[in-house]
């Protein structure tokens, strides 16, 4: 389970998927013309099993473009035998035979080829490389499903199905056969892995399996009320056209590992799931090789140690929320023709150690609300993070080595914070174009032209209580060598080394009182050994102290339980304008966690009370609970900077 300590409002959220199993039983032998013996497929190229239906229309038999086929007259024949055979009663629609002419682009076969009819399902001759597609083919009874004049190259062919009304057809591999010189040579399949072929809607709950790749051609909906659940090591490609994508009306839940990730990725991704359009390296994937994963009103998708990539074809991204709700941990978007995730309305969370990398856009935001926090947005052509109108917080992340850090184009300071952030090594840290932003206690350094620029359009942008890279501030309309401020942007005060501080608009919050004091009252138990050991890890930096309250001084902070598994935290401290800040434990989280995990979360709270904010592992304030207890070095710092 992803676990934080609080949400910081300072307060600190086929066609049927049956698969065409198919039994095939296959040996390829050759024509007298070399005289050579049968040539078996081994055993272990067949995945056995069984597949029974008595209903149905038809099975995939695939077969695309054979590719880097050289040109060889006459040199033999192959056949497979028997590829798909049946004891049933099959229709025959009139037509005996299909026999595809060779071209470039390749045509499409569809049909149910008669039983018995003592021919070839699929036959072709002459002295041209043979190049189609045929798909939506059922062989029965016949004397060789595919037959052709044999040329040298590789010569892919693989079979996967739904629909089926045969019985017995319990096959869904794929398999290579190299002919060199008219010969046999070798036979090629990714022996083990399983391919199930989607090209319907997901009408009913679904799981796609551990370990095993899914094929999914055009775009597929998972239904309103359905739920589409993808188990640990699943690999999802999609077919190389703009169309296909995933639509969530209903519920996707992918969550893994960082051992064991899920992939929604390219069909020509051969990197992670095998050679699965079966081409060896003649093609590999590439950015816009397929649509999207888009999440519409209503829909949820919750994406946990996933690797999205070589999404974006036509104009989209790799994920989309256009009403949803998207939530994203630990997970990779990535190599994105156009953007890795569009925001146009619902509810976004992006966290937990998320990367959003080399897309031509990063995060791209016109509407809705966003949370991303603890994310890395780097290497993205032009945009790192694109807002537009948008509700937006950015928190303890990592932005650099994109054109625009961050870009602006609308929206207004109070919509727009960013805080506790790294941003740099951008052409432009932040740039406010028709906006304004509240940009506080982050790192801006080594930004090429302005580490904040603003237009002045739609008012100035706030950017104080950040470190610019330079002791004595920010260069451009400061008088510092950091990075450099343009007009309309507020940036006094600085910080003159990196420093992480809690801020609500800018400005740094926290409960100490005029006597450096925080006094509490409360019941923290069941939690009482973890507050107290907390406290003491504070108290021991000497220049503030923790101390319960007296008629004479009264609580800044009280402390409280609960147990609410819908509210998103283990612990949380929220400032209160001109009150006493509560401090909440959640004992939904805290009673799962250990001893160590419970006074990590008290000791985290309480540096937020002391007006620390978010800072980077190894410390007791990064973002994540950890069982760190022990205050790390920039805790230190930070404390001692803000109560010298």
């Amino acid at each position: 389970m992803i676990r934080w300590y609080e949400t910081c409002s300072y307060s600190c959220s086929a066609k049927r998927e049956e698969i065409a199993l198919v039994f095939i039983a296959l040996f390829l032998a050759f024509l007298p013309v070399f005289a050579n013996a049968d040539f078996v497929i081994p055993s272990d190229y067949i995945n056995e099993g069984s597949y029974a239906s008595s209903s149905g229309n038809d099975i995939h038999f695939l077969i695309p473009p054979f590719l880097d086929a050289a040109t060889s007259t006459n040199a033999g024949l192959i056949y497979i035998r028997d590829l798909i055979t049946s004891t049933s009663t099959i229709p025959d629609p009139g037509n005996s035979a299909c026999t595809p002419m060779p071209s470039a682009t390749g045509i499409e076969c569809g049909d149910v080829w008669s039983v018995n009819n003592g021919q070839h399902g699929i036959g072709s001759t002459g002295d041209s490389p043979l190049n189609f597609l045929s798909r939506y083919n059922i062989f029965t009874g016949t004397l060789n499903g595919f037959y052709t004049t044999i040329w040298d190259g590789r010569y892919f062919v693989s079979e996967n199905g739904s629909n089926v009304y045969s019985p017995n057809i319990t096959s869904n591999k794929f398999f290579v056969v190299n002919i060199v010189g008219g010969q046999v040579t070798s036979i090629e399949m990714p022996v083990g892995t399983k391919t199930h072929v989607i090209d319907s809607d997901i009408t009913g709950n679904t799981t796609f399996l551990s370990n095993e790749v899914y094929r999914v051609y055009g775009n597929v909906t998972i239904d309103s009320g359905v739920t589409l659940t993808v188990q640990p090591g699943a690999i999802v490609k999609f077919d190389t056209v703009a169309s296909s994508g995933l639509t969530v009306a209903g519920t996707l839940i992918a969550t893994s590992t960082a051992s064991n990730p899920i992939y929604f990725t390219s069909l020509k991704d051969d990197s992670i799931g095998g050679d699965t359009n079966g081409d060896a390296s003649t093609t590999s994937a590439s950015a816009g090789d397929w649509g999207n994963v888009a999440v519409v009103s209503g829909g949820k998708a919750i994406l946990d140690n996933t690797v999205v990539r070589y999404g974006g074809a036509g104009s989209t991204e790799n994920i989309s929320n256009s009403g949803g709700i998207l939530k994203l941990f630990d997970s990779l978007v990535a190599t994105s023709s156009n953007r890795g995730i569009s925001i146009t309305g619902g509810y976004s969370l992006i966290s937990s150690t998320t990367r959003v990398v080399n897309n031509t856009n990063g995060i791209y935001m016109t509407g809705g609300g966003a949370d991303i926090k603890f994310v890395t947005v780097s290497n993205n052509a032009n945009y790192g993070v694109y807002v537009d109108g948008a509700t937006t917080t950015i928190d303890v992340s990592d932005i650099h080595h994109n054109l625009y850090g961050i870009y602006i184009a609308s929206g207004s300071g109070s919509d727009i914070q960013v805080t506790s952030s790294q941003l740099h090594d951008n052409s432009y840290g932040t740039y406010a174009n028709s906006g304004s932003a509240i940009v506080a206690s982050n790192s801006i350094h080594n930004n090429s032209y302005y580490g904040v620029f603003s237009n002045g359009v739609g008012g100035d942008t706030t950017a104080i209580n950040n470190y610019w890279g330079a002791s004595d501030g920010p260069s451009g309309q400061g008088s510092g060598s950091g990075d450099a401020v343009s007009t309309h942007v507020s940036f006094s005060p600085y910080l003159a080394a990196e420093h992480y501080v809690a801020t609500l608009y800018g400005v740094q919050i926290s409960s100490v009182n005029l006597f450096n004091e925080i006094r509490y009252d409360g019941d923290p138990a069941p939690y009482d050994a973890e507050w107290y050991a907390s406290i003491k890890t504070w108290n021991d930096l000497g220049n503030v102290a923790f101390a319960t309250s007296t008629f004479f001084f009264p609580h800044d902070i009280s402390v409280s339980t609960t147990s609410r598994s819908d509210l998103p935290f283990e612990a949380q401290w929220t400032y209160v304008i001109g009150d006493v800040d509560p401090v909440v434990l959640n004992g939904a989280f805290m009673d799962a966690d250990s001893s160590v995990g419970k006074q990590n979360a008290i000791t985290h709270e309480l540096g937020h009370a002391l007006g620390l904010g978010h800072s980077y592992p190894g410390n007791v304030m990064n973002y994540m609970v950890t069982g760190i207890t022990t205050l790390g070095s920039q805790d230190i710092v930070d404390y001692y900077y803000l109560h010298p």
